[in-house]
């Protein structure tokens, strides 16, 4: 069950141009009960009054307990520093409090049978994708990541991202890695994944499926789970704003998802 919450601000590290891991304090019911996939709908400051008026929603990269006596349970954030709604929250200070609700939405699904992971992620889709990755490996579940941006000074640095994990990159304008699309590299570990995870845009699973789809192989394609990207108002299915065509019909993100079988969703 979500918790609302006050997360209170520990440190900013900045990760990449216009973008910074942001720490919070929280409950440690909140970081026990957080999954991968699933996010937080933070206010900007109460301090400040509630300008933007709106909450929004952030992907958790990682839910950790205290290590030691003196520190905080926290949630880490991958924040977009540039946009108006994440201000206050890369701006603020040590101890400043930020009106929370989470976590929030059904993550990804780590059924028991798998035992080698493929997954993909574009963009901010890092961040949950971390959270599944460590989760995974913490399960003895073989990973591979696939990661894909328009270019390698848009890739979240390798010290963030699992060390067990095997990493594959592809950037369009190939100053890193595979030049081209990210979805290029799914045909080579079709034959090994007996399980698909990916968050990225929904062009990109345009292109998943079609890759999907070209597979000759024998063996039973695994399935796969994506994390949709919708605008989000309120967090728990009430306003309605986040709506997402599935062939059971219509589904909210926030609370139905952000994840769904890619078999589900209705892609142009």
């Amino acid at each position: 069950m979500p918790q609302q919450f006050t997360a209170t601000f520990i440190e900013r590290e900045e990760a990449l141009p216009r973008n910074a891991i942001v720490r919070l304090a929280a409950p440690r019911a909140v970081v026990d009960a957080a999954a991968p996939g699933q996010f937080v709908m933070l206010h900007q400051g109460l301090a400040a009054g509630r300008d933007p008026l709106l909450p929004r929603p952030f992907s958790i990269m990682r839910a950790t307990r205290a290590r030691g006596a003196g520190e905080p349970d926290s949630l880490e954030l991958l924040v977009f520093t540039g946009g108006r709604g994440a201000g206050r929250l890369v701006e603020a200070r040590p101890g400043e409090p930020f009106a929370a609700l989470g976590p929030l939405g059904s993550g990804y699904q780590l059924g028991g049978r798998v035992s080698r992971a493929l997954l993909l992620a574009v963009g901010h889709g890092i961040a949950p994708i971390v959270a599944l990755a460590e989760a995974a490996l913490a399960r003895g579940v073989a990973v591979t990541m696939l990661v894909g941006a328009n270019s390698a000074d848009q890739l979240l640095p390798l010290p963030y991202l699992p060390t067990d994990a095997e990493i594959a990159v592809a950037t369009a304008d190939g100053s890193r890695g595979h030049h081209g699309a990210v979805t290029d590299l799914v045909p080579e570990y079709l034959e090994w994944a007996d399980g698909i995870y990916a968050y990225a845009p929904e062009p990109v699973y345009v292109a998943l499926r079609e890759a999907l789809r070209a597979y000759r192989g024998a063996r039973t394609l695994p399935p796969v789970q994506v994390a949709i990207e919708r605008g989000m108002a309120c967090g728990v299915g009430v306003c309605l704003g986040c709506v997402v065509q599935t062939k059971g019909g219509l589904k909210t993100v926030c609370r139905d998802g952000p994840v769904f079988p890619l078999e589900q969703v209705v892609l142009d």
